[in-house]
């Protein structure tokens, strides 16, 4: 399965480095937050208006988020509709941020076990990549996640790098999650 995964940032990941190379020089010349797209722009101002809100509207905005991840969960995986009707969790019920604690937990047997059961969405679209861990627990865990998470992943970390004086299209290096 891992080879199907054709999203944009694997493709650009498999490159050869001399065609990057080539393609890099004149993306060079496009501001960063036109480069990445409307995407991180939108989240991008979302998080830096966002961090100023009051606690009230920011979990409203956590209910909201967790109502629609439980929804999306219950209505498109085996998975989680067996185990929310097993245990009879009702997203109906889940009204507040305490709720939380009746959520049951999955540990990294249950993923190994069901990660079939477990997706949203078909494999083989190009907005979903394959990822697993280093394995430093004894056994890789692999998995599926959104292709174009790293835009919106980016806008929450340049917004926190911004407090300590970095700025958008700074030269920076983070060394994480990547073979370098």
């Amino acid at each position: 399965m891992k080879n199907l995964i054709k999203s944009r940032r694997h493709l650009w990941d498999m490159m050869p480095c001399v065609i990057k190379t080539y393609i890099g020089w004149p993306l060079r010349l496009i501001p960063k937050s036109c480069l990445f797209g409307r995407s991180f722009r939108e989240n991008y101002k979302f998080v830096r208006d966002g961090q100023w809100q009051s606690i009230d509207v920011v979990q409203k905005y956590q209910l909201n988020r967790l109502q629609a991840i439980l929804k999306l969960a219950y209505q498109r995986t085996k998975f989680y509709r067996q185990m929310f009707d097993t245990i009879g969790i009702r997203l109906d019920d889940f009204q507040s941020l305490d709720y939380i604690s009746k959520l049951p937990t999955i540990n990294k047997q249950d993923v190994i076990e069901n990660i079939e059961d477990m997706r949203t969405k078909n494999v083989n679209k190009k907005d979903v990549d394959f990822g697993s861990t280093g394995g430093t627990s004894g056994t890789p865990l692999h998995f599926y996640m959104n292709a174009n998470r790293s835009f919106i992943e980016y806008a929450y970390l340049t917004t926190s790098w911004e407090r300590i004086g970095y700025k958008l299209g700074m030269p920076m290096a983070v060394l994480r999650g990547r073979i370098v």
